[in-house]
């Protein structure tokens, strides 16, 4: 019984702190995509096509983080087969 009691309250307790950090992520996007798409274009009247000017950088950013770093995050089935091969997940560049 003790068992159960202590397990039920680790799992509420880890659940309302990944609930928490989630609620935080999901709101601090929110604001900044708020803030980007919205607040700025409109204090600095910015030109029509600054969502490609913006879409054109962060795509170039992507593609240069991918180019240094890897292509991660690793998918579900890659990561899988590499676990079964080696019995172990490596995170680091090949």
């Amino acid at each position: 019984m003790k068992f159960k009691s202590m397990f039920t309250i680790y799992a509420a307790v880890l659940g309302l702190c990944v609930g928490l950090v989630s609620g935080a992520f999901l709101t601090i996007v929110n604001l900044l995509s708020q803030l980007l798409w919205e607040t700025v274009p409109a204090s600095f009247d910015l030109p029509v096509y600054y969502p490609i000017i913006f879409g054109l950088i962060g795509g170039i950013l992507v593609g240069v983080f991918q180019t240094y770093i890897g292509d991660y995050p690793k998918t579900m089935e890659a990561t899988m087969e590499e676990f079964k091969a080696t019995k172990a997940v490596k995170y680091e560049k090949k």
